[in-house]
């Protein structure tokens, strides 16, 4: 995409852009190394790509440095707003500067330079410092620009091997228009038909429609049992699925007819190449959302026979890598599968031999793998679009770097087939719709008091982990961009109610938390390496770096009296909690569990701690005293329960909890163990995270999300 501050207006807008825009950039990195920074660099990328599109640069002539004219001359042509007024190529910029080298060669007096020929010889006066500084940057620049000419003589004599090793998406088609969510798009051998999960219905049911024109599509599953995944046989007669409700993989006849199952459990089914058995990850999906991870720990891959008479076999062996294992494909020829890794953290794409044996990293972030037709590429979806890389039919080890294909905008690609002469692709793009809502509560029972309302209302961002301030008077949370962008995103700043929301961080943060007087905010960030970091709000001055972490860590929770801070961390192992102080120090490691206990929260008074505890598929609820301790169970439901906060009198846990395929804000109490439901969302589309409790005791803040999709095609050209 490129870094904003040297992009060009045309760039910005996402035209076409060519060797001016390269010209644009170049303009950008002179005046840098003119002036020290760069023309149009603001407080965020935001307002970066606004004076890029709007405001001219200070003009150089009020530069600390007397910079000859003709210099300015050159650098204000190289950053013009239209390209067609700019320098046409990197040879004209090339012969002006190489005249004003002359120039600086030239120098009269040690504070002047000549500019001109002939009888109209100017003389300028400038300082000792820009004539020193001024050599080095002529030498620079002539340097890079003969380096940007050979570039660009390669560029135009391998346009045609580009085109060939580069390929891009074209005659991107929508197929379905439904409101929604159409999702888990699957090619029929010959390419004539798609198969796709819809919720048309109310419940999501298996759909197939032809691909000609005028086709109608048909209702291939009608049993109300939330069906997904669905994937066709190579000889094109069978549908594997996925039911939700019933669990396990499932197979019916691609025109319609009785499903049968083929195993009681697992989920994402994949045939193998001649047809005779399918591959499937053993948890089931908990999030249809579009930035969800495949599965997480103790998911594994296992093989099934396509008649189901023989008992499932396991393939992959917990901890081998370690992470959950999902989502596999098949190599063309049946040896290797590709497979999602993920472990409460980024996903990564490995390759394992059939057996499971010899598992080998081919991509270190992404998701949705898929074998290419030709048995030598991989094709596979990160946050910025679907890529593609070449790997050998061998080891299935990646061989040079990936190519894009494709980009996403405001939607995000995920789940899409590759047709079998890899001509064609069919994709689903999803928008999830994330904004922080609350629900008021009576600080007396603790039972809602009325519907949920929105705080936030964006549609392009999404807005998570909400935390009260210690009055109860503001709230600051997360903002990221919902499917491309960064997955660490900004902290943000808003009253109670949804008012004065104002943006405290612009160079990343995240999980904010409260010092007590609520005059600071303590934020995670990867700006060098995993670090604390605090902002001031009262003096709006710049954050500063306190506690740095030396590992990557993807959660922290700061103390109520702000001097110690609660976070996950693998290093003994499995995740588990581990505490440190503000200040630095060594590490406590609280928690000692084989399986997973993390994700820990603090008690209003400091004394105790909430984790949540792994067991096989489902989380459960604990508490332990915050020095260390043994850990109380407090939950043992089916299902997830994803903790975040207490009540202000720190008997109530209140979490995320995924009920029977829904997820709602609960609480369970710790003194009696009652639980009780606070939402009432029914959408399986839908999902509700980091519920925070006021410490007034009269809101629960919390990011609802929904997300909806279509299903795509396009040509691989």
């Amino acid at each position: 995409v490129g870094t904003v501050p040297y992009m060009s207006p045309e760039q910005a807008r996402g035209q076409e852009v060519d060797s001016r825009s390269d010209i644009w950039s170049l303009g950008v990195v002179l005046y840098q190394m003119i002036v020290g920074r760069t023309p149009f660099e603001d407080k965020s990328n935001t307002d970066t790509l606004a004076a890029i599109l709007t405001k001219e640069p200070p003009p150089l002539e009020r530069s600390p440095l007397e910079v000859p004219p003709e210099l300015q001359r050159i650098v204000s042509k190289m950053l013009r707003k239209e390209k067609d007024q700019r320098y046409q190529s990197a040879k004209d910029v090339l012969i002006d500067l190489q005249d004003q080298q002359k120039n600086l060669r030239a120098v009269s007096r040690p504070n002047s330079i000549e500019i001109g020929s002939g009888t109209d010889v100017k003389t300028v006066t400038h300082s000792k410092a820009f004539l020193a500084k001024g050599k080095f940057i002529f030498g620079a620049l002539v340097l890079l620009l003969l380096a940007a000419s050979v570039f660009v003589v390669w560029r135009v004599s391998n346009r045609t091997q580009q085109v060939i090793d580069n390929p891009r998406l074209q005659g991107i088609v929508q197929l379905t228009s439904w409101p929604g969510l159409d999702i888990h798009p699957s090619l029929s051998p010959d390419a004539n038909a798609i198969a796709y999960s819809s919720d048309h219905n109310g419940n999501f049911e298996i759909y197939v429609k032809p691909l000609t024109p005028g086709g109608r599509e048909i209702q291939i599953t009608n049993d109300g049992q939330s069906n997904f995944q669905p994937v066709w046989s190579p000889d094109g007669q069978w549908l594997a699925y996925y039911s939700k409700n019933q669990g396990g993989i499932w197979i019916v006849p691609s025109s319609g007819g009785k499903a049968k199952q083929v195993s009681q459990f697992g989920a994402h089914p994949a045939w193998s190449p001649d047809g005779s058995e399918l591959a499937f990850q053993s948890d089931p999906i908990t999030d249809l959302g579009a930035q969800a991870s495949p599965s997480q720990p103790p998911s594994l891959i296992w093989i099934v026979a396509k008649n189901g008479t023989a008992p499932p076999k396991q393939i992959t062996q917990l901890g081998h890598p370690a992470g959950g294992h999902g989502a596999p494909a098949w190599s063309r020829d049946g040896k290797h599968l590709a497979i999602c890794v993920s472990d409460y953290g980024a996903t990564s794409i490995w390759i394992i031999e059939r057996d499971g044996r010899e598992p080998k990293q081919a991509i270190k972030y992404g998701f949705d793998p898929a074998y290419g037709p030709d048995g030598k590429s991989l094709y596979y979806t990160t946050l910025s679009g679907i890529w593609k890389t070449q790997i050998s039919e061998d080891t299935g080890a990646p061989i040079g770097e990936p190519t894009q294909l494709s980009s996403s905008s405001s939607e995000r690609i995920r789940g899409f087939a590759i047709s079998a002469d890899g001509k064609k692709i069919v994709y689903s793009a999803l928008l999830t719709n994330s904004n922080i809502w609350y629900v008021p509560i009576s600080p007396a029972t603790s039972i809602a008091t009325g519907n949920p309302i929105a705080l936030t209302h964006d549609t392009t961002f999404r807005n998570s982990l909400p935390v009260f301030s210690p009055d109860g008077k503001r709230i600051a949370f997360n903002t990221q961009k919902a499917n491309p962008g960064s997955s660490e995103g900004d902290v943000w700043l808003m009253d109670h109610d949804g008012q004065r929301v104002t943006q405290i961080t612009t160079e990343g943060g995240g999980m904010p938390g409260w010092f007590p007087g609520a005059d600071r905010l303590a934020f995670l960030t990867s700006r060098d390496s995993k670090k604390l970091w605090i902002a001031n709000l009262m003096t709006g001055q710049d954050s500063t770096s306190t506690l740095d972490f030396g590992e990557d860590i993807n959660y922290a929770r700061l103390s109520p009296d702000g001097k110690q801070v609660l976070f996950n961390s693998k290093r003994s192992g499995t995740t588990n909690v581990w505490k440190v102080s503000i200040e630095g120090g060594n590490p406590k490691q609280l928690t000692f569990d084989n399986e997973m206990e993390g994700f820990a929260c603090w008690s209003p008074d400091g004394k105790m701690i909430g984790v949540q505890i792994k067991r096989g598929g489902d989380t459960n609820i604990g508490i332990m005293p915050s020095d260390g301790g043994p850990v109380t169970q407090l939950t043992f439901d089916k299902g997830q329960s994803w903790l975040s906060s207490f009540s202000p009198d720190g008997d109530k846990l209140v979490f995320a909890g995924f009920r029977e395929g829904v997820w709602n804000i609960c609480w369970v109490s710790r003194s009696t163990r009652e639980q009780k439901r606070i939402t009432n969302y029914t959408r399986l589309n839908s999902f509700v995270r980091y519920p925070n409790w006021s410490p007034l005791g009269n809101q629960i803040a919390y990011e609802y999300a929904e997300t909806t999709g279509n299903i795509w095609v396009a040509d691989i050209k």
